[in-house]
């Protein structure tokens, strides 16, 4: 979420840009940039997130047979992507 939620923190390469021990997220380092661990899919799921949040639409994806047309997985997912939000903008 981070990564989404503040991009230009991670548009350098593998080394800190202040050159200090790494990137800090919710209390732990990484010494190499996290952008760079993450699988292109990962943006596929925040696209997913935000048209669920009503950011594009109806809030409701078109998916049938789960909790509200999703499976309930893919509900919790979403809860928890919209808590690391919160979270990382300091909001709780």
């Amino acid at each position: 979420m981070a990564v989404v939620l503040f991009p230009e923190s991670f548009s350098c390469g593998d080394t800190p840009p202040d050159n200090g021990e790494g990137w800090e997220i919710c209390g732990e380092i990484y010494k190499t940039n996290p952008k760079n661990l993450l699988e292109p899919q990962i943006f596929d799921m925040v696209t997913l997130w935000r048209a669920y949040q009503g950011g594009m639409g109806s809030g409701i994806l078109p998916d049938g047979g789960g909790l509200l047309d999703q499976a309930n997985i893919m509900i919790e997912a979403f809860n928890i992507m919209s808590y690391a939000e919160t979270r990382l903008k300091g909001q709780g």
